[in-house]
């Protein structure tokens, strides 16, 4: 059997004071990278309207920058990861793509895990 390569999304708000704690805000599965920034790039729009309106703004001009989709994809199918941080009132939101090679297939999405959280300490992406 023929391993396949799928992309785990994945959103989360991290308390950059006080407990520090990370609250994941959804994630899920897709099969292609061109789906992966698709979903990162809706994600992203999703919570910067939420947020004061520096940050949409700030979203919106990296989501429409020229080729930040392409270069998003290849980087995908080279293995890298994707991550993009928006950290307003002392909160840091992330939207993350990550690889997952020799997968068989890609697993059923499962439920939005709105309401979880575990405890960490906010690190740097890189």
């Amino acid at each position: 059997m023929a391993s396949s390569t799928a992309y785990w999304c994945t959103s989360a708000a991290a308390q950059e004071s006080g407990e520090q704690r990370t609250y994941v805000l959804g994630g899920c599965f897709v099969a292609t990278a061109e789906a992966a920034m698709e979903w990162l790039c809706a994600r992203l729009t999703e919570i910067a309207e939420q947020l004061d309106p520096p940050a949409l703004a700030t979203v919106t001009g990296w989501v429409h920058h020229p080729g930040r989709y392409a270069e998003g994809v290849t980087g995908l199918r080279a293995g890298r990861s994707v991550s993009v941080d928006i950290l307003q009132d002392e909160v840091c939101y992330t939207v993350g793509i990550r690889t997952v090679r020799g997968a068989a297939s890609v697993p059923a999405p499962e439920p939005a895990l709105t309401g979880r959280h575990r405890d960490r300490s906010v690190r740097p992406h890189g």
